[in-house]
């Protein structure tokens, strides 16, 4: 019997160990092959984020921030830091949420624009997170064990693309102007992606229907815990609104309102918006649903910088 316990053990250590092995080799003679990549951004966007130890106001969210802010006018207009910590859907809300609660402090209002409330996912698309993550040590750090657990599967896929872009030569190659608004390139320091190129500035709404989401079960257990996480710490957590394309077909301006109360209400956090007023002309958008032109940025981050006024003086 103790025999046969043995072989057991061997049978499940020896894959572990070779796994174990192999990942190691890998992450030190292959060099990251994406420093240019669009996810990349999230490293400076946590680096700013953990050197800002005073009051500070850290935007939550996917790339409807990326493409949808001047948070450089948010901190002119309030007189505060601005951290954008929205980056890409494929991430998810979870694995952005958590990058964003590294470095909490007392004063700190943490603002949530998700478009999508109704997320059930720890770890949404693993090839793309395990590109952002790449070498940062201390990213990984803030996932959970379940979410480091989940990225583990994805790390034969990772790795072999990795080293075929390393034996190619095509890993991190200069970026095309023409691509310059999904690359690296196109963040500023705020976390912003100030990069517009026209030929892309276009995108066919005939069959896009503008509704209100779901709310899952998961997303309110979050948004109730990193409340409370915030409340601890001494800081604020609050939700506010995220670019609705007006469309041909598509819910009323109080049906989304009422939408915004609703997600308010389920989580016990305080909404300083009305989603009503997030509701834009098609000509504010720029290749999708959820990004915008600059100057459809910059209308949203007036709009977003009135909700916030509004709050801070009531409430600092």
């Amino acid at each position: 019997m103790k025999r046969l316990y043995r072989d057991i053990l061997l049978i499940v250590l020896i894959p572990i160990i070779l796994a174990v092995i192999g990942i190691g080799l890998f992450y030190k003679y292959i060099p990251d092959q994406y420093t240019t990549n669009y996810v990349e951004s999230m490293w400076d966007k946590y680096n700013r984020l953990c050197s800002i130890n005073e009051p500070k106001i850290v935007l939550i969210g996917d790339s409807n921030l990326a493409f949808g802010i001047n948070s450089e006018y948010l901190e002119q207009i309030l007189n505060e830091p601005v951290v954008n910590m929205g980056l890409h859907g494929g991430l998810g809300n979870d694995v952005q949420t958590r990058l964003a609660m590294a470095n909490v402090n007392p004063g700190d209002i943490y603002v949530i624009c998700y478009t999508d409330y109704g997320q059930e996912d720890v770890v949404s698309q693993k090839d793309l997170t395990l590109i952002m993550l790449s070498r940062h040590k201390e990213m990984w750090q803030e996932l959970s064990l379940e979410q480091k657990w989940r990225l583990i599967s994805g790390m034969p896929d990772y790795m072999f693309n990795s080293i075929s872009y390393y034996i190619s030569g095509r890993g991190n190659e200069p970026i095309e102007e023409c691509h310059a608004d999904y690359s690296y390139k196109g963040f500023n320091k705020y976390g912003d992606n100030e990069i517009r190129i026209p030929e892309n500035d276009f995108f066919d709404f005939t069959n896009v229907e503008s509704r209100c989401g779901i709310i899952s079960d998961k997303t309110i257990t979050d948004i109730r815990k990193w409340k409370q996480y915030c409340d601890d710490r001494g800081a604020s957590l609050v939700i506010a609104g995220y670019p609705i394309v007006k469309t041909k077909i598509m819910d009323s301006e109080e049906m989304f309102s009422e939408y915004g109360e609703d997600i308010s209400k389920k989580t016990d956090c305080l909404i300083i918006s009305d989603f009503g007023d997030y509701i834009m002309d098609q000509d504010y958008f720029y290749d999708s649903v959820f990004h915008l032109t600059l100057e459809g940025a910059q209308h949203r981050s007036e709009i977003l910088a009135d909700d916030l006024m509004v709050y801070m003086d009531e409430h600092r």
